[in-house]
C-alpha cells in the first residue's frame, strides 16, 4: 500500500494533525530547498483547507447549541409566566 492510499484512509482530524507536524518540521529545518518545494506549498494549502472546514463545522455546532439553548430558555420563560398566573 502506497503513501497516497494510507493518507486517503486517514480521518480529517488525523490528516490535519499530520499536516501540522509536517509543516512544523519543515519550518524547523535549515534546508531552504524544502521550504520552497511544491510539497510544502501543497501541505500549507491542505492545512488551510482543513482549518476552514473545521471552522465551518464548529460554527454549525455552535449555531445548533445556541438554537437549542434559546428554545430551552423560551420554554422556561413560558412555564414561569404560566405558573405566575396560577
Amino acid at each position: 500500500m502506497g503513501p497516497k492510499a494510507k493518507i486517503s484512509k486517514l480521518s480529517n482530524d488525523s490528516l490535519g494533525t499530520l499536516t501540522t507536524r509536517v509543516i512544523n518540521n519543515i519550518d524547523a529545518s535549515t534546508v531552504e530547498e524544502v521550504k520552497s518545494s511544491n510539497y510544502y506549498a501543497i501541505c500549507v494549502q491542505v492545512l488551510e483547507n482543513y482549518k476552514t472546514a473545521t471552522t465551518r463545522n464548529e460554527k454549525k455546532k455552535d449555531d445548533a447549541i445556541n438554537f437549542a439553548f434559546q428554545n430551552r430558555k423560551d420554554i422556561y420563560v413560558e412555564m414561569r409566566k404560566y405558573l405566575q398566573g396560577l
